[in-house]
Protein backbone atom coordinates (compact mmCIF):
# COMPACT_ATOMS: atom_id res chain seq x y z
CA UNK A 1 0.00 0.00 0.00
CA UNK A 2 2.85 2.37 0.73
CA UNK A 3 4.20 1.92 -2.79
CA UNK A 4 0.78 2.61 -4.31
CA UNK A 5 0.59 5.81 -2.26
CA UNK A 6 4.09 6.86 -3.28
CA UNK A 7 3.44 6.45 -6.99
CA UNK A 8 -0.04 7.99 -6.82
CA UNK A 9 -1.90 4.89 -7.98
CA UNK A 10 -5.11 5.91 -6.24
CA UNK A 11 -7.47 3.57 -8.07
CA UNK A 12 -5.29 0.57 -7.27
CA UNK A 13 -4.87 1.77 -3.69
CA UNK A 14 -8.64 2.01 -3.28
CA UNK A 15 -9.07 -1.48 -4.71
CA UNK A 16 -6.46 -2.75 -2.27
CA UNK A 17 -8.19 -1.07 0.66
CA UNK A 18 -11.50 -2.61 -0.46
CA UNK A 19 -9.87 -6.04 -0.62
CA UNK A 20 -8.44 -5.67 2.85
CA UNK A 21 -11.86 -4.54 4.05
CA UNK A 22 -13.51 -7.65 2.63
CA UNK A 23 -10.79 -9.84 4.17
CA UNK A 24 -11.31 -8.32 7.62
CA UNK A 25 -15.08 -8.65 7.23
CA UNK A 26 -14.73 -12.35 6.39
CA UNK A 27 -12.53 -12.77 9.46
CA UNK A 28 -15.14 -11.08 11.63
CA UNK A 29 -13.13 -7.93 12.38
CA UNK A 30 -15.82 -5.43 11.48
CA UNK A 31 -14.03 -2.39 12.88
CA UNK A 32 -11.02 -2.95 10.61
CA UNK A 33 -13.31 -3.86 7.70
CA UNK A 34 -15.21 -0.61 8.13
CA UNK A 35 -11.98 1.40 8.33
CA UNK A 36 -10.52 -0.04 5.12
CA UNK A 37 -13.81 0.16 3.22
CA UNK A 38 -14.26 3.76 4.28
CA UNK A 39 -10.77 4.59 2.98
CA UNK A 40 -11.58 2.89 -0.31
CA UNK A 41 -14.87 4.71 -0.63
CA UNK A 42 -13.26 8.08 0.10
CA UNK A 43 -10.70 7.55 -2.66
CA UNK A 44 -13.29 6.28 -5.18
CA UNK A 45 -15.51 9.30 -4.50
CA UNK A 46 -12.60 11.68 -4.95
CA UNK A 47 -11.64 9.99 -8.22
CA UNK A 48 -15.19 10.27 -9.53
CA UNK A 49 -15.37 13.94 -8.58
CA UNK A 50 -12.06 14.57 -10.31
CA UNK A 51 -13.15 12.69 -13.42
CA UNK A 52 -16.46 14.57 -13.58
CA UNK A 53 -14.63 17.87 -13.88
CA UNK A 54 -13.03 16.55 -17.07
CA UNK A 55 -15.29 14.72 -19.50
CA UNK A 56 -17.98 12.10 -19.28
CA UNK A 57 -16.08 9.01 -20.39
CA UNK A 58 -16.48 5.26 -19.89
CA UNK A 59 -13.87 5.52 -17.12
CA UNK A 60 -16.15 7.87 -15.19
CA UNK A 61 -18.97 5.35 -15.49
CA UNK A 62 -16.72 2.53 -14.28
CA UNK A 63 -15.60 4.59 -11.30
CA UNK A 64 -19.19 5.46 -10.53
CA UNK A 65 -20.12 1.78 -10.46
CA UNK A 66 -17.19 1.08 -8.12
CA UNK A 67 -18.29 3.89 -5.80
CA UNK A 68 -21.84 2.53 -5.70
CA UNK A 69 -20.55 -0.99 -5.02
CA UNK A 70 -18.24 0.31 -2.28
CA UNK A 71 -21.07 2.28 -0.69
CA UNK A 72 -23.34 -0.76 -0.72
CA UNK A 73 -20.63 -3.01 0.73
CA UNK A 74 -19.70 -0.47 3.41
CA UNK A 75 -23.36 -0.08 4.34
CA UNK A 76 -23.69 -3.87 4.60
CA UNK A 77 -20.66 -4.14 6.91
CA UNK A 78 -21.85 -1.29 9.10
CA UNK A 79 -25.33 -2.86 9.42
CA UNK A 80 -23.89 -6.30 10.25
Amino acid sequence: MALLQQIGAENELALTYAGYGRLHQQQGDLAQARAYLTRALTIFERLVDTARTGADTPAVGALGRRVLAAQAWNSHVIDT
